[in-house]
């Protein structure tokens, strides 16, 4: 075990940005886990993943990159499978509870058949007092005119350390929708690179994080637009607080022959300590001429005017924060069709802010 860089940027910038990559040491050695899994499952098929699928999984790009195969070469990937033409009517969860696991790594590879609808819910959680390591990697193959919507949701305790890695391929007229809340641990890595290949295929992501005491987040999300008329949309918000770190990396590169490609990416960062660290990059790489791309980061600060307001009306500061990080995070919570799901994440903002903020 070693360090390596991961979350690469697909186009180098100054070094002393520290920003082209991030620094990874995988010195633990983590054990295979699989979810439990629950939701119904007609139309869908789950096993482990056959040698021959885990070669072609190596041709698809992921948000942390090629350094760090070595961590997933022995997590045999559990694949699931939806049968073509099929629309799933509930989500499937798969929930890693890593509270007694000290170090462990999956692999899951979801694959929608032509025409198939299906969403997909991934949970990694633990108790608020626990530490570790967990590294996940998700492959989303989404066929001719299927859709998928993944959603992943970490919730780990304040001393755990995770690496979450996302790759994801459309086909013709195909559609994933990727939509995270990251609100645990020390220190997380993650992101999702997409390859919208195919005609009239797309992309969206909706992230929402908080970062706070001493919390550690680097993300990396690329799209690359090959496809004519594809669309992709990420949006990114959150919160930093205390002496949070957070590093953001946004990239849409349009591929030659891509014409009338569409791509956007917003970001707003709202910063509550004047301690917490901040970096934002968004790109765009553009070799067609026939695209529409616009790219942007909005970072702030608490409105002296509203903080006013609110404290008029005995809503002190801490507790303004608290409401203005749970809002963002909230918005993007909306957009899960489970409310279990959307209820453990409402939770985990009470232990946090406490109920009433």
């Amino acid at each position: 075990m070693k360090d390596i860089a991961i979350n690469p940027l697909p186009a180098l910038t100054w070094n002393w940005l520290h920003i082209n990559d991030a620094p990874f040491n995988t010195a633990a050695t983590p054990v295979r886990m699989t979810p439990e899994i629950t939701g119904r499952t007609d139309g869908i098929s789950i096993s482990e993943s056959a040698t021959a699928e885990n070669a072609a999984l190596a041709h698809i790009e992921t948000s942390a990159g090629k350094n760090c195969d070595s961590l997933f070469e022995h997590a045999l990937p559990l694949a699931i499978t939806v049968d073509a033409h099929c629309t799933v009517a509930e989500p499937l969860v798969l929930t890693f509870d890593v509270t007694e696991r000290p170090a462990t790594v999956s692999t899951q590879v979801i694959r929608a058949h032509a025409g198939a609808r299906v969403t997909v819910i991934i949970i990694t959680k633990s108790a608020a007092a626990t530490g570790g390591f967990q590294a996940q990697r998700t492959y989303c193959i989404a066929e001719k005119d299927a859709a998928i919507h993944l959603i992943k949701v970490q919730l780990l305790g304040d001393d755990f350390r995770q690496l979450d890695d996302t790759g994801v391929l459309c086909d013709e007229r195909a559609s994933v929708r990727f939509t995270q809340v990251t609100l645990g641990a020390r220190q997380t890595y993650t992101g999702a690179a997409a390859r919208i290949a195919g005609l009239q295929s797309s992309f969206y992501a909706d992230t929402a994080y908080v970062a706070r005491n001493n919390q550690s987040l680097d993300m990396n999300y690329l799209v690359r637009q090959a496809g004519q008329k594809s669309d992709c949309l990420m949006r990114v918000k959150g919160t930093l607080s205390d002496n949070a770190h957070k590093t953001y990396r946004g990239s849409i590169d349009f591929i030659p022959g891509c014409t009338g490609a569409n791509g956007e990416e917003q970001e707003e960062t709202l910063l509550l300590s004047p301690t917490a660290t901040n970096k934002s990059i968004p790109l765009i790489l553009c070799g067609e001429d026939d695209i529409s791309g616009e790219h942007g980061a909005t970072i702030g600060r608490l409105n002296d005017d509203l903080l006013f307001y609110l404290t008029a009306r005995g809503i002190g500061r801490k507790a303004a924060e608290a409401m203005h990080a749970r809002a963002k995070v909230q918005s993007v919570a909306a957009l899960i069709p489970h409310e279990p799901t959307v209820a453990l994440i409402t939770a985990y903002l009470d232990g946090v802010y406490g109920s009433d903020a």
